[in-house]
């Protein structure tokens, strides 16, 4: 499940990156929902892997790009952010390693 989440990251991290270009609403609402739903993992991951800090960065963005309670930010604020996290989850891809072990134990 490990891959399945790098690619998921990947592609968060492509759609962050292209939200700076002119787009629909429908857009930014669909990268909302995208990015809180791999955050929620990230959050259990990091949470089972018992890494609290992840567990908090992971949180700010869930809370961030919430798709109902919705941050009023400047469109160029947003574009700012929507780099800073994309950046984020393209370097979790190599900070946020580890997997879980049956017991529970880390590799």
């Amino acid at each position: 499940m490990t891959h399945a989440y790098t690619i998921a990251r990947l592609i968060v991290a492509t759609l962050l990156f292209w939200a700076v270009a002119p787009h629909s609403y429908d857009y930014f609402t669909l990268l909302r929902i995208v990015v809180v739903c791999v955050s929620g993992y990230g959050i259990y991951l990091s949470a089972q892997r018992k890494r609290e800090g992840w567990s908090w960065m992971f949180v700010g963005i869930l809370i961030l790009f919430n798709p109902i309670f919705k941050m009023p930010l400047s469109r160029l604020t947003w574009k700012y952010v929507d780099v800073a996290v994309g950046l984020f989850f393209v370097a979790s891809i190599f900070l946020f390693k580890g997997s879980v072990l049956k017991d529970g134990e880390l590799q």
